[in-house]
C-alpha cells in the first residue's frame, strides 16, 4: 500500500490535508501480470517506432529543407528595378515569369518617381484649397512641397 499526504487550500481558503492511498498487488505495481506485459509490449513498440523515426530524421530533414527552398523560390518573386521602362507600358510595375517559371516583378523607376510626384502634386492642390489651415502654415507647406516636386521633376529629366 502507498500512502501520501499533502496540504492544500480549498475553494473557501481553508487549509485541508489530502490523503492519497493506493493499494498495490503483491508485485508492488498495482496491475496484473497480463496488464504489465501489455504495457511493456506497447512501450517496446513505441521505442522501436521512435528509433525508426530517429534513423530517418536526416532524410526527412533534407526533404523538408529542399521543399522549403522550392516554395521560397516560387513564393518570393525576384524584383528588378529598371530605369528604361517597357515600350508601350504605362504601368510603374509589371509582372512576368523567367525561364525557370519564377515570378519576376519589374519596377520602372522613372514611372514610380512620376507617380510619386503626381501624388505630391495632388496633396499640394488639396492643401492649397484647404482654408482651415492657417495662412502662414499653408504657405510654408506649399513652399516645401513645391521644392520637393521640382527636385523630383528634375530627376525625371
Amino acid at each position: 500500500m502507498i500512502f501520501r499526504e499533502r496540504a492544500e487550500r480549498g475553494e473557501d481558503g481553508e487549509k485541508r490535508t489530502v490523503k492519497i492511498v493506493r493499494r498495490l498487488d503483491a508485485d508492488g505495481l498495482g496491475m496484473s501480470k497480463a496488464e504489465r506485459e501489455e504495457m511493456v509490449i506497447a512501450l517496446r513498440e513505441g521505442l522501436a517506432e521512435a528509433d525508426r523515426e530517429l534513423a530517418d530524421l536526416p532524410r526527412t530533414l533534407a526533404l523538408a529543407l529542399a521543399e522549403a527552398d522550392n516554395a521560397r523560390a516560387v513564393a518570393i518573386p525576384r524584383v528588378q528595378v529598371v530605369r528604361g521602362c517597357r515600350p508601350g507600358s504605362t504601368e510603374p510595375t509589371t509582372t512576368t515569369t523567367d525561364n525557370d517559371g519564377n515570378m519576376v516583378v519589374i519596377i520602372c523607376k522613372t514611372r514610380i518617381q512620376a507617380s510619386a510626384r503626381s501624388g505630391l502634386e495632388q496633396a499640394r492642390d488639396e492643401i492649397a484649397r484647404d482654408k482651415d489651415i492657417p495662412e502662414d502654415t499653408r504657405k510654408q507647406m506649399l513652399l516645401h512641397l513645391d521644392r520637393q516636386i521640382a527636385r523630383w521633376a528634375e530627376k525625371e529629366g
